[in-house]
């Protein structure tokens, strides 16, 4: 017995002591995100979503399978969905529209919306369909998820001229849907929130569009969006493999496959926002950041926020730090729903603030 107790005693020992080094390693992120950061090495490539043995819609499924997982029913959110063609002629394009009321006679809505992410080349409306409707529970407004074309078989500018192009469905036909056209948020996460950035800039550039085409856009939340492709930036260094969510090396790929091949420079804005002119980025609509800690966008969506800030634009910032990317208003996350919830709380207080 004695022997006994004393083998257990001794793998007790081992046990506490690999807790230990394990929260070691872990640092301050919690027990749920550390889990799923490395577990995700196991489902995701290190360059999706082309390598040599699995095609891209292959890895689009399973990003989809692993993107839908909820541990709850799905909130009973309206949504209808609809279809345009504002790119090209006949190639249609899904917009599903969620808490609208068509032909409502009430006062109509405020309108959000959301382009998603996937580093470019993965994602969809289907995988961000419970974040949508958590987004028309929580702000009320009518939120519109924009379906863009997907890198490589479109690269770059395609998936930017689909956001435009759904920016301006909005403008045009979101008054039947009960939204007011008038009044527009936009949002993206990871590439969608370079996206949504691009897209505000490009409609603000009177190079493009003239000020009496404007999209009336009054206010932005930007979740952790990639925006100047500088890999020296200390976050892609420090967590350049800490998580198979999103690695260093995937952005640089997903970068690779949405530039078609050929880098995106300074120049081209609407490919790397961080590189909007200033006489653009002063003009923008107040915007809420989120960035989670451990993540290697980490630095990126900062230095974006600090440019801002610099030219006088009305920023504010969650910065979550324990958590990893991914992790915005995705239950399996100790602060999924919160973030959202508080994502919610800024838009309906910037809504409130410029009425």
């Amino acid at each position: 017995l004695q022997a006994m107790l004393h083998i257990v005693s001794i793998l007790i020992a081992i046990l506490l002591g690999c807790v230990s080094y394990l929260n070691t390693l872990r640092g301050e992120v919690d027990h749920v995100s550390y889990a799923l950061a490395k577990a995700s090495f196991q489902i995701f490539p290190t360059r999706f979503p082309r390598n040599d043995s699995v095609d891209p819609d292959r890895w689009r499924a399973r990003f989809k399978a692993v993107s839908t997982i909820s541990l709850s029913p799905m909130h009973p959110t309206s949504s209808v969905d609809v279809y345009h063609d504002g790119v090209v002629e006949g190639d249609f394009r899904l917009l599903r529209i969620y808490n609208g009321n068509v032909g409502a006679t009430d006062t109509p809505k405020d309108v959000l919306i959301f382009y998603f992410g996937g580093g470019f080349v993965l994602g969809g409306v289907d995988e961000n369909d419970e974040l949508c409707r958590l987004f028309a529970k929580y702000t009320d407004f009518v939120v519109v998820a924009v379906q863009y074309s997907l890198a490589p078989e479109y690269p770059f500018p395609r998936g930017f001229n689909d956001t435009m192009a759904g920016l301006r469905w909005v403008r045009d036909n979101i008054a039947e849907h009960g939204g007011n056209p008038e009044r527009i948020f936009i949002s993206g996460e990871s590439a969608g929130g370079n996206l949504a950035a691009a897209v505000t800039a490009h409609n603000l550039d009177t190079d493009f569009v003239s000020e009496d085409n404007r999209v009336n856009i009054i206010g932005a939340l930007l979740v952790y969006p990639g925006t100047s492709g500088n890999f020296s930036l200390p976050s892609f260094i420090t967590y350049a493999n800490y998580s198979g969510i999103l690695t260093t090396n995937i952005v640089k790929h997903a970068l690779d496959l949405y530039s078609g091949g050929t880098p995106c420079t300074p120049e081209q804005y609407t490919c790397l926002p961080f590189y909007i002119p200033d006489h653009i980025l002063a003009q923008f609509p107040p915007t809420e950041f989120v960035v989670a800690e451990y993540d290697v966008l980490r630095d990126d969506s900062l230095l974006m926020m600090e440019r801002m800030q610099a030219l006088q634009v009305p920023v504010t910032l969650s910065h979550y730090r324990s958590t990893i990317h991914g992790f915005f208003g995705r239950e399996l996350f100790p602060e999924g729903i919160n973030s959202i919830k508080q994502a919610s709380a800024k838009l309906l207080e910037m809504a409130k603030n410029t009425l």
